[in-house]
């Protein structure tokens, strides 16, 4: 397949260009890739045209800023359909490099991937621009959505040019590769990876902005939320630590064997200088990728944890959270998760010592989305998690919380009987209680503005 690369053209050579691309595609399979670098004479608009015009032949985005010609040479290419860039590369790494330490107002990537959200997206993206910190660029990508995602992101680069940038994929390349196209062009020393359904609660940036500023060793802070269901109400739960802590890495990565801790990938802001530098387009990679990299951050680096809620979490059918229960990916996953960590950290680390209690967590968890399953009315999901729970750890049987499993699917009680008694059961469906960080912990300083 030929891909033809555009960029840096005026609207009168572009028009040419892309009518001479346009009739090769029907001799012979080709792609168009195009990059708009801040035009002013209509040819974004123009180069929107012909691919709505053309579905499924042209690839767009728009720069934020003003790029060089290489720059945008390796924008184009990156963006094209052969190039399957590492999320990092070793010269993207020395880009970021030569990004100043952090200091007062560090620049932060926020990076948007997108498929068929548009209900959600433009909250989301106004979260972002209306947080009170402000040095900020917005780094977002479309995977060939069919609903109105591209016209809301249109609408934020005429709203915003300087600070949003803009991509999409001609045809659906997947979430790697979608999520991959953010990153190309991304320049801030902090990042916070967001999903188009979720939304900045305010004071976020601000806060984690404040706790790198005091504390310029810790790989990430990770920050609380408040769960948005499919009708849009807000559902608190108990922040995961009682409190704001800086903790050590190796003891918050011991913690990981036990529990997520952050439900989302949009509760993190990262420094970039202390990502791993390499991806994983596996399918351990597609669902976990973000846990892994945050265990190995915690092996190198002390980690910051904001108690209060900065992040609106939407819960829906649609989204991966959901869909990680469905397909007992949230019990399935981190047993395998649990066995790799162990091996990374060292067969006498804290973290291995942990690997025997994280199967009889898994167990009882098994149990917590069983119950889950029930209050949803999803017998079959309930009788898979229920068998999932023995097999982590047998001994979940002689708990009452299996037992009420036990009585329905036994055909004691009844659906009906088993929900109320669940919605009455303390801590068995959602967790109520917030735990004490790790021993080690220290109050967390903040050096705010």
């Amino acid at each position: 397949m030929e891909t033809v690369l555009l960029y840096g053209l005026t609207k009168r050579s572009l028009k040419a260009a892309l009518d001479k691309a346009v009739r090769k595609s029907k001799v012979a399979p080709s792609e168009i890739v195009y990059v708009d670098n801040q035009t002013t004479d209509g040819a974004w608009d123009l180069a929107n045209d012909y691919a709505d015009a053309h579905p499924g032949l042209v690839t767009l985005a728009r720069t934020h800023r003003k790029f060089g010609a290489r720059a945008l040479k390796d924008l184009a290419v990156h963006l094209s359909d052969e190039s399957h860039s590492r999320i990092r590369t070793e010269q993207d790494a020395e880009k970021i490099e030569r990004v100043p330490k952090i200091g007062d107002t560090p620049l932060v990537s926020i990076t948007v991937h997108n498929f068929n959200y548009g209900r959600y997206l433009e909250e989301c993206l106004e979260s972002i621009f209306s947080q009170s910190y402000t040095n900020i660029e917005v780094l977002f990508s479309d995977n060939a959505s069919s609903d109105e995602s591209w016209a809301i992101a249109r609408r934020f680069v005429k709203k915003c040019p300087t600070r949003f940038f803009a991509a999409r994929n001609r045809r659906n390349m997947g979430p790697f590769k979608n999520l991959v196209n953010c990153y190309k062009p991304m320049r801030g020393r902090l990042r916070i990876e967001m999903c188009s359904d979720d939304f900045l609660l305010p004071g976020c940036i601000e806060e984690c902005v404040a706790a790198f500023r005091a504390n310029e060793d810790i790989g990430f802070v990770m920050f609380h939320r408040s769960i948005i269901d499919e009708h849009g109400n807000v559902e608190e739960e108990a922040p995961f630590y009682n409190r704001s802590v800086k903790i050590p890495g190796l003891e918050q990565a011991a913690v990981y064997m036990m529990a997520a801790v952050n439900p989302s990938i949009s509760q993190v802001c990262y420094d970039n200088l202390k990502y791993p530098k390499s991806s994983d387009e596996s399918a351990l990679g597609r669902w976990w990728g973000s846990r892994i990299s945050d265990f190995k951050i915690c092996l190198s680096h002390p980690i910051a944890y904001l108690h209060k809620p900065y992040l609106g979490h939407r819960v829906h059918g649609a989204s991966d959270s959901v869909a990680t229960k469905r397909e007992l990916l949230e019990i399935i996953g981190p047993y395998i998760l649990n066995l790799y960590f162990a091996d990374l950290a060292g067969p006498t680390s804290i973290v291995a010592a942990r690997l025997p209690g994280s199967k009889t967590k898994l167990a009882s968890l098994s149990i917590r989305y069983a119950a889950l399953a029930l209050l949803n009315s999803d017998t079959v999901i309930c009788d898979q998690y229920s068998h999932l729970g023995q097999a982590m750890d047998p001994a979940v049987r002689s708990t009452s919380d299996f037992a009420l499993i036990a009585d329905f699917l036994g055909g004691r009680l009844s659906l009906e009987e088993a929900q109320t008694r669940i919605r009455q059961s303390q801590g068995l469906a959602t967790r109520i209680v917030s735990y004490d960080p790790p021993v080690s912990s220290k109050r967390l300083r903040l050096r705010r503005f």
